[in-house]
């Protein structure tokens, strides 16, 4: 292959995708399609900051202090995405997260909470709050601020067997959504939808954790484009794509204020 096969080869795996810097102006940054995870479990350090309210706006200052991450092919093997970006600190009372979604075209209708979310495009947060895995946590948000919480039961951790309750609600969880779109041809296209939501601890049933604190996490997009893309933050390897595999969760460090 020659060095200008090889630059257009490169040329036709990668994807422009919009991101919006501090000062609020449109960027537009580089994304490889192809991505090769790492097999090993990824740490997030989650810094801790004053207490804000979610208004689904990514542009605030509070999230300049949070690393943002890319979410890579949940299943290992390569596979076109739509690159998302992930950042998430905590305060006292909550724990932020926030979801950056370059999107050609949004499909969200549900608006009532513990719709099934997942069959639609949606974020989602999974966390494992004691040592033993096969009992987890999962969050759901849509770009309708619509919210999916459960408590997860999964006896044999493969999802084979996964017991789902959804009248468990996270009391005070809150989420904000807003869509990025560009005018063009004389209307709007969409570009990216972002979703920042706020998880009080109360409301998952534990005490605030200190500085140091690890929890098992996990972060999802589905994306239902042709094919469905999966994404996910610590890829869980499995074929098909299957989220329920908490042994694969990283790890949430939750560190002191940037």
């Amino acid at each position: 292959m020659t060095r200008r096969d090889l630059l257009a080869h490169t040329a036709r795996n990668l994807a422009l995708w919009p991101a919006f810097s501090h000062e609020g102006k449109l960027t537009m940054l580089i994304d490889p399609l192809e991505q090769q995870p790492e097999a090993s479990l990824p740490t997030y350090r989650c810094p801790k900051v004053e207490a804000f309210r979610p208004d689904g706006n990514l542009l605030k200052n509070v999230w300049r202090h949070a690393p943002a991450v890319r979410l890579v092919s949940a299943t290992g093997k390569p596979q076109r995405l739509q690159p998302t970006r992930l950042r998430a600190c905590w305060s006292e009372a909550r724990l932020y997260v926030a979801f950056d979604c370059a999107d050609r075209e949004l499909h969200c209708t549900y608006t009532h909470r513990d719709d099934p979310l997942y069959d639609e495009d949606v974020v989602e947060v999974f966390l494992g709050l004691s040592s033993d895995l096969r009992h987890y946590i999962e969050l759901e948000f849509n770009a309708k601020e619509t919210i999916f919480d459960a408590l997860i039961t999964n006896s044999d951790k493969t999802g084979k067997r996964i017991v789902g309750d959804k009248g468990w609600n996270c009391n005070g969880l809150e989420c904000r959504a807003k869509l990025h779109t560009r005018t063009q041809g004389g209307s709007e296209a969409l570009m990216a939808w972002s979703v920042e939501a706020a998880i009080p601890f109360a409301g998952l049933g534990v005490s605030a954790p200190s500085v140091g604190d690890r929890w098992r996490a996990n972060f999802y997009r589905i994306e239902y484009s042709a094919p469905t893309e999966y994404s996910a933050w610590s890829p869980t390897l499995a074929v098909p794509a299957n989220y329920h595999v908490p042994d694969r969760f990283g790890w949430l460090e939750f560190s002191g204020k940037a």
